[in-house]
């Protein structure tokens, strides 16, 4: 499960993400102006914390009374935590895959220094 934890150090567990959180992202994603944007993010947020929680960080009951900047500061952060475990796997794998091709750089860059070194042999005619 993903975890969200605020400015405040309050932990949450996260609902994991389904085809219908991902639906609910998409129209945050898809909205064509402010007021469509806001109101995806307000039911975004509103499925994926406690709704106490949510009157309380966003200062309103209602959609029209939420402090909008907040809104957009909380549904980034929620996205985020997302987000999180699929970029640390795939950063695991990047470091994995690395790991792996050293030898063959290191080795690489033995012949590369062997190539810079200027040649010093001095043939000599008899």
């Amino acid at each position: 499960m993903v975890e969200y934890t605020d400015s405040q150090g309050q932990a949450f567990e996260l609902p994991k993400m389904t085809l219908k959180l991902s639906a609910e992202m998409d129209k945050v994603a898809a909205a064509q102006g402010g007021t469509e944007r806001f109101k995806a993010e307000y039911e975004f947020v509103k499925k994926v914390l406690p709704k106490e929680y949510v009157d309380a960080r966003l200062d309103g009951k209602r959609m029209e009374d939420v402090d909008l900047v907040e809104l957009s500061v909380l549904y980034n952060e929620l996205n985020t935590s997302y987000a999180k475990p699929v970029l640390e796997a795939q950063m695991s794998g990047a470091n994995a895959q690395i790991e792996q091709m050293k030898p063959m750089l290191d080795a690489a860059s033995s012949v590369a220094s062997i190539a810079k070194k200027p040649n010093r042999q001095v043939f000599r005619m008899a």
